[in-house]
């Protein structure tokens, strides 16, 4: 979005020692002259981490410093949290910024909407207005069979939304519990969202039971030989693989244990075997592989 609008994205780091969220200090050092827009996404894709209100306060103490930076949140997540918190947002921890502040969310993710393409963004007159200006050039007005489709969520019952995300917690909690007991894969329990950031890195460079590495997929390779040389490594790094909880908990089974076959499986307890699967093999073929191995 930032290239197509001739910007130049300018990508900071955030490691999972931090709980993959950016601190006051590597904002300040991330922030010049040029700077126009810090860009939070919380609940967060992919990793699912959240900001409380304490942090958000720190980043707004430093954002009261560097006044040309505007702030665009998007909370597409807003409502998929678990541990029984509520999701802060920046406004509430601290109200200064909201002359500069554009809220960005939709029906999307909340009420399993999206195929109907609605959102919404709250900010300044001046923002919008030209904001309206540029949409009604680009993409005309969102459909209006699916704006009455939205209204009925978000008026409606919304104990949906609270099944939905006891559902979301379930499938994180069993995924976290088969994905952590595998050696050399790891994953934080997010907070929200509904994926599971998977770190990978104590499998990278292991090799079969034969003394052989695997057969090298395009995963594996950019793994490799090219996970330093791209500038998008850094936000979202190649020894890291997301899966999705947002599927039946038997078909988000599946995915996990296939969205990794290039790297490891491990059907025998106490060692781990790596499989060199080929990116080219369909996905049936794949599951059936390894279906004897997830419980019924």
């Amino acid at each position: 979005m930032v290239i197509a609008c001739d910007g130049v994205p300018k990508i900071v780091a955030c490691p999972q020692s931090q709980g993959f969220k950016i601190s006051p200090q590597q904002l300040e050092a991330a922030i010049t002259d040029k700077t126009r827009w810090l860009i939070i996404n919380s609940p967060s894709n992919p990793t699912g981490a959240s900001y409380s209100a304490a942090e958000y306060r720190r980043l707004a103490d430093l954002l009261a410093r560097h006044r040309h930076v505007l702030v665009m949140t998007d909370d597409i997540y807003e409502h998929i949290r678990f541990e029984g918190h509520a999701t802060p947002h920046l406004l509430n921890a601290a109200p200064e910024p909201a002359d500069r502040l554009l809220a960005v969310n939709g029906v999307s993710k909340t009420y399993a909407m999206t195929g109907w393409r609605i959102g919404w963004i709250a900010g300044p007159s001046d923002l919008i207005g030209a904001l309206n200006t540029l949409l009604s050039q680009a993409a005309g007005n969102a459909c209006s069979i699916s704006q009455a489709a939205a209204v009925e969520p978000l008026n409606g019952d919304q104990s949906f939304v609270t099944e939905s995300v006891a559902i979301y917690r379930s499938r994180r909690d069993r995924m976290l519990t088969r994905i952590n007991q595998i050696e050399g894969l790891s994953c934080l329990p997010p907070d929200g969202a509904f994926y599971l950031y998977v770190n990978c890195d104590g499998l990278i460079g292991r090799k079969t039971a034969a003394g052989a590495h695997p057969k090298m997929t395009a995963t594996s390779r950019c793994i490799c030989s090219k996970a330093s040389a791209s500038p998008w490594s850094k936000v979202a790094p190649m020894a890291y693989r997301r899966t999705s909880a947002s599927r039946s908990q038997r078909r988000s089974m599946y995915s996990t244990t296939a969205s990794t076959a290039s790297l490891t499986l491990s059907p025998n307890s106490g060692s781990i075997q790596i499989e060199s699967t080929s990116c080219q093999t369909p996905a049936s073929k794949r599951i059936s592989r390894l279906r004897k191995w997830i419980p019924r």
